[in-house]
């Protein structure tokens, strides 16, 4: 795949990505129980961000406990839920189209070698009938030719018979 064409799919994710992810955030502020669902991924999301930060400033030492780490807001939350939810929703997007093109391109090929192979029946069923066309025209020349010869050989039979009636009929003569 050319990489325009892979950059243009890219950017046509992250600009789908951004309505998705507002319409989720919308929702999460609405509905009770999907706030709750979306505080999940963000709190989990929070920690694992402070830990990775807090582990690259020092060194890749320790970094702090999860019980450590303060838990954000709630409104944050909801709408860091939100965003990785709707991240998430576009990267599983992104793996089933892969998912499905990798899956589909097996199908093409044998699809392709299936046509191949068709054409390929097809011109070799042509040339054998060609070749039954030819067999008929030999066969037919072969048949014409053993009449000719037939007819030869009885004409060369009938002849060296009055060829040699006539010889021992003088012969028989001249004595």
């Amino acid at each position: 795949m050319p990489l325009p064409l892979i950059k243009l799919g890219v950017l046509f994710f992250k600009q789908i990505s951004k309505p998705i992810t507002n319409a989720i955030v919308r929702y999460a502020k609405v509905s009770p129980t999907f706030r709750k669902i979306c505080l999940f991924p963000a709190n989990v999301y929070n920690v694992y961000e402070v830990q990775v930060k807090s582990r690259l400033l020092t060194g890749l030492g320790k970094g702090p406990k999860k019980e450590d780490i303060k838990p954000i807001s709630t409104d944050e939350a909801v709408e860091l839920g939100a965003a990785v939810m709707g991240e998430a929703v576009i990267y599983l997007l992104a793996v089933g189209i892969l998912y499905w093109e990798y899956s589909y391109q097996p199908k093409k090929d044998e699809e392709k070698k299936y046509a191949e192979r068709k054409s390929d029946l097809e011109i070799l069923q042509n040339q054998l009938t060609d070749l039954s066309l030819n067999l008929a025209s030999v066969e037919a020349q072969l048949r014409e030719a053993q009449r000719t010869i037939g007819e030869l050989d009885s004409s060369n039979r009938v002849l060296t018979e009055q060829v040699f009636s006539k010889g021992k009929k003088s012969t028989c003569t001249i004595s």
